[in-house]
């Protein structure tokens, strides 16, 4: 029971370790943004990322060796029927950062990939963050109902586009001179990106422009910005009922295979006493 206590808590300091040790990969890509830092201090967190990459392919490596199961170590990345996606996932990211630790890597891509690559592995957080696994999870799941909501975005921007280039396009040449112009123009005004500034020209020369502009920003942001959380909020309560169904059959499956075991036992057992029954009649008889 100690050994036990001992594992898990040796596991414990495992996990924050990497952690640690992946919040500081992450920040060392921030300091190599600064191009003082870069040049001074540059060859040293490359270093220092290189024995981060080292000490993630040693942990994936002591977690596909000692995933404990009776189907072998590649069940690390499938067990009951089912591919552990964030586990494959962290191979490939490990894979790509050990990549970077050939030098001669550096001949086939240019120094900037090369530090790119390396620092994939900050990555890693989200396999580490639960949280952040389920919300990844859902942005995946929901991704066809989020285009099919980009397309709805597109087709009424194209519409209001076509509008706009043919009411304001001697008003506002800078804005809704060309479609490309009244694109750029649009998305502005779904992001509130300077939106004063551009529909207070249109409204001092066509006092009615405002509807324009107005009832674009509600369909295209407050619109299209409630559809997209309703598709992940949908999509969260649709993952977590599965994953409550699967970690059910998890356990109605152990459950089954406890009830195999217990009626081996008891088979077995019955059948030691018929032998015992015997070997005292045996001896009942010769005495």
């Amino acid at each position: 029971m100690d050994r036990k206590r001992l594992a898990l808590r040796t596991f414990h300091y495992f996990e924050v370790g990497i952690n640690i040790l992946l919040v500081l990969n992450l920040l060392a890509a921030l300091l190599l943004t600064d191009a003082t830092i870069r040049d001074h201090w540059g060859p040293a967190i490359d270093f220092f990322c290189d024995i981060s990459i080292v000490i993630f392919i040693i942990e994936i490596l002591a977690r596909i060796l000692k995933h404990p199961t009776r189907q072998g170590m590649w069940s690390y990345f499938r067990s009951n029927g089912h591919w552990n996606s964030w586990n494959i996932f962290d191979l490939i990211i490990t894979a790509i950062s050990a990549l970077t630790l050939y030098r001669g890597m550096a001949s086939i891509v240019s120094l900037r990939t090369l530090r790119l690559l390396k620092l994939a592995s900050t990555s890693k957080v989200i396999l580490r963050q639960p949280a952040l696994q389920r919300l990844t999870a859902a942005i995946f799941a929901s991704m066809s109902a989020i285009m099919g909501a980009c397309l709805y975005i597109l087709f009424l921007t194209t519409l209001y586009a076509i509008i706009g280039v043919n009411l304001y396009r001697e008003i506002a040449p800078e804005y809704f001179g060309t479609l490309g112009h009244t694109y750029l123009t649009l998305f502005q005004l779904m992001i509130f990106d300077d939106w004063g500034n551009i529909v207070r020209p249109l409204v001092e020369e066509r006092p009615f422009s405002w509807l324009y502009a107005v009832s674009f920003t509600i369909f295209a942001s407050f619109v299209l910005m409630n559809l997209i959380v309703g598709f992940l909020v949908d999509t969260i309560q649709d993952l977590r009922i599965r994953r409550e169904l699967r970690s059910r059959h998890g356990l109605l499956h152990e459950s089954d295979q406890l009830q195999e075991q217990l009626e081996r036992f008891e088979t077995a057992f019955h059948k030691w006493e018929e032998q015992v029954k015997r070997k005292d009649a045996q001896q009942g008889k010769s005495s």
